[in-house]
């Protein structure tokens, strides 16, 4: 087929039948499992890293999250914004050499990050107690 001839809008209407959100929690497994070593053996320079690289897999979805939410009054969480708060302050604490601060803030972006993969779909799922074995 030539290129000339290929029409560009006849995919557009195609659903992929891959979905990267199976490895993509693949990955984010990998990198929780990485924080809580890296908290273990106190290395907050790998811990940051580590974060940072949740960060690239879960911006996308925290932008998503801020925008469903945006019209709702009650819901207004903007994601994004405290992600970079949360960098700038990242950023404080090293140039002061403040490790404790350091930590605090790490470990609050981490939970904001898990929060973020939470409210995105790619958590855990919970059961309710009434609940049977037998629905998904």
């Amino acid at each position: 087929m030539d290129y000339q001839q290929y029409n560009h809008n006849q995919d557009t209407n195609k659903t992929s039948a891959f979905n990267d959100a199976v490895f993509q929690i693949q990955r984010l497994n990998d990198i929780w499992t990485s924080c809580n070593r890296d908290i273990t053996n106190e290395d907050l320079i790998k811990y940051k890293k580590n974060l940072k690289k949740a960060e690239i897999e879960l911006i996308f979805d925290a932008k998503n999250i801020t925008s469903k939410y945006r019209s709702d009054d009650d819901k207004n969480i903007n994601y994004v914004s405290q992600i970079y708060e949360l960098n700038r302050l990242i950023q404080y604490y090293e140039i002061k050499k403040n490790k404790y601060k350091l930590f605090n803030i790490l470990t609050l972006k981490h939970a904001l990050l898990r929060e973020v993969q939470e409210k995105s779909g790619k958590g855990g799922k919970y059961r309710d107690e009434d609940e049977d074995d037998f629905s998904d």
